[in-house]
Protein backbone atom coordinates (compact mmCIF):
# COMPACT_ATOMS: atom_id res chain seq x y z
CA UNK A 1 0.00 0.00 0.00
CA UNK A 2 1.50 3.51 -1.12
CA UNK A 3 1.61 6.10 1.43
CA UNK A 4 -0.67 8.22 -0.18
CA UNK A 5 -3.30 5.00 0.21
CA UNK A 6 -2.38 5.05 3.56
CA UNK A 7 -2.95 8.74 4.31
CA UNK A 8 -6.15 8.49 2.61
CA UNK A 9 -7.40 5.88 4.89
CA UNK A 10 -6.18 7.30 7.70
CA UNK A 11 -7.86 10.69 7.29
CA UNK A 12 -11.32 8.95 6.46
CA UNK A 13 -10.78 7.42 10.21
CA UNK A 14 -10.75 11.29 10.99
CA UNK A 15 -6.93 11.52 11.35
CA UNK A 16 -6.35 15.68 10.92
CA UNK A 17 -2.67 15.00 10.80
CA UNK A 18 -2.90 12.76 8.15
CA UNK A 19 -5.46 15.10 6.01
CA UNK A 20 -2.97 17.85 6.60
CA UNK A 21 0.28 15.78 5.13
CA UNK A 22 -1.93 14.96 2.60
CA UNK A 23 -2.77 18.50 1.69
CA UNK A 24 1.27 19.41 2.09
CA UNK A 25 1.92 16.75 -0.28
CA UNK A 26 -0.82 17.73 -3.11
CA UNK A 27 -1.33 21.75 -2.38
CA UNK A 28 1.21 23.32 -5.04
CA UNK A 29 -0.57 20.69 -8.10
CA UNK A 30 -4.26 21.06 -7.04
CA UNK A 31 -3.91 25.16 -7.00
CA UNK A 32 -1.65 25.05 -10.15
CA UNK A 33 -4.15 22.67 -11.63
CA UNK A 34 -6.77 24.90 -10.53
CA UNK A 35 -5.37 27.46 -11.85
CA UNK A 36 -4.99 26.39 -15.42
CA UNK A 37 -8.52 25.51 -15.45
CA UNK A 38 -10.33 28.60 -13.89
CA UNK A 39 -7.51 31.13 -15.30
CA UNK A 40 -8.07 33.23 -12.53
CA UNK A 41 -6.24 33.47 -9.31
CA UNK A 42 -9.73 34.00 -6.90
CA UNK A 43 -11.29 31.25 -8.79
CA UNK A 44 -8.44 28.91 -8.71
CA UNK A 45 -8.31 29.73 -5.04
CA UNK A 46 -11.76 29.24 -4.79
CA UNK A 47 -11.99 25.56 -5.98
CA UNK A 48 -8.80 24.50 -4.20
CA UNK A 49 -10.43 25.68 -1.23
CA UNK A 50 -14.19 24.10 -1.81
CA UNK A 51 -12.03 21.09 -2.98
CA UNK A 52 -10.23 20.42 0.81
CA UNK A 53 -13.70 21.10 2.50
CA UNK A 54 -15.06 18.81 0.26
CA UNK A 55 -12.47 16.26 1.23
CA UNK A 56 -11.94 17.01 4.86
CA UNK A 57 -15.62 18.06 5.97
CA UNK A 58 -17.77 15.98 3.90
CA UNK A 59 -16.13 12.67 4.07
CA UNK A 60 -15.41 12.50 0.42
CA UNK A 61 -11.96 11.07 0.37
CA UNK A 62 -12.31 8.09 -1.79
CA UNK A 63 -14.19 10.94 -4.38
CA UNK A 64 -11.24 13.36 -3.75
CA UNK A 65 -8.35 10.67 -3.86
CA UNK A 66 -9.74 7.95 -6.31
CA UNK A 67 -7.18 8.99 -8.80
CA UNK A 68 -3.31 9.23 -7.84
CA UNK A 69 -3.02 12.65 -9.83
CA UNK A 70 -3.58 15.86 -8.70
CA UNK A 71 -5.46 16.44 -11.73
CA UNK A 72 -8.41 14.18 -11.18
CA UNK A 73 -8.59 15.38 -7.11
CA UNK A 74 -8.66 18.91 -8.10
CA UNK A 75 -11.12 18.37 -10.48
CA UNK A 76 -13.44 16.78 -8.60
CA UNK A 77 -14.58 20.35 -7.01
CA UNK A 78 -15.72 21.82 -10.25
CA UNK A 79 -17.97 18.75 -11.10
CA UNK A 80 -19.79 19.68 -7.12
Amino acid sequence: MTTKVKLVARAKKGDKDAFQALVHEEKEKLYKMAFVYMKNEDEALEVFRETLYTCQYENQYEACHSQSSAREWGLYAKRT
